[in-house]
C-alpha cells in the first residue's frame, strides 16, 4: 500500500517530464544522406555524430536525403514526392564512372580533370 503513492508520482513525473520533447519520426544519417524510420535496424547503428532527425519524411527529402530501401520511410515513390535542391547530375558529380568486377559504379571520386579515379583496372 505505500509503495503505491511513490509509484503514482513517479509515473507523474515521467509524463511531466517526457511531455514538451519533440519526437521526431524520422532519422538520418549525415553521412550517407540516407533516412529511415525510427525503429529501422539501420537507424539504430547511426552514432550520435551523425545523427539527423526529421519530423517528416518531406522535410529529409528537401534537405537531399533518400530513403532507406529496407524500411522505405516515405512509401514506394518518396524520390517523386519533393525533388532535390542539387541539380547536378550523377555525370557530373565527381563520382568515377567506371564499372567494377561485380557490375557496379565505382564509388570513388574522380581525378581533377578526368571521368576516373585512381584504380586502373575493377
Amino acid at each position: 500500500m505505500k509503495l503505491l503513492p511513490k509509484t503514482v508520482l513517479l509515473f507523474v513525473f515521467l509524463c511531466l517530464a517526457t511531455a514538451g520533447t519533440s519526437h521526431a519520426q524520422f532519422v538520418g544519417n549525415r553521412n550517407s544522406k540516407k533516412f529511415h524510420n525510427e525503429d529501422c535496424r539501420y537507424a539504430r547503428r547511426i552514432s550520435e555524430s551523425n545523427l539527423v532527425k526529421f519530423e517528416s519524411a518531406r522535410e529529409a527529402l528537401a534537405q537531399g536525403y533518400k530513403h532507406c530501401k529496407v524500411c522505405r520511410p516515405a512509401g514506394e515513390n518518396s524520390t517523386a514526392t519533393v525533388a532535390p535542391d542539387s541539380t547536378v547530375s550523377r555525370e557530373d558529380s565527381g563520382r568515377c564512372r567506371a564499372i567494377t568486377k561485380r557490375g557496379t559504379q565505382c564509388k570513388r571520386k574522380a581525378l581533377p580533370g578526368s571521368k576516373y579515379c585512381w584504380q586502373p583496372n575493377k
